[in-house]
């Protein structure tokens, strides 16, 4: 379903893959899913987190899909 996402049930090595991708300018985001942890990833060129959108869905689905009205 998503490009850039991983998982892990060990937590450490989540946490140190997460850490390597921000060495090489990487914008990460953690998430926890049952008792995996889920590791998301951006490239931006400063490592800045501007560069990137992670919006909660239901402000995204408000903002940015079309609905019946709008059609």
């Amino acid at each position: 379903m998503y490009q850039n996402e991983l998982s892990f049930k060990n937590h450490e090595n989540g946490w140190e893959v997460a850490k390597r991708l921000l060495n090489e300018h990487y914008v990460v985001m953690l998430s926890k899913e049952d008792n995996l942890l889920i590791l998301n990833w951006e490239w931006s060129h400063l490592c800045d987190r501007s560069d990137v959108v992670f919006m909660d869905r239901c402000e995204f689905e408000e903002e940015y899909v079309p609905n019946e009205e709008s059609r």
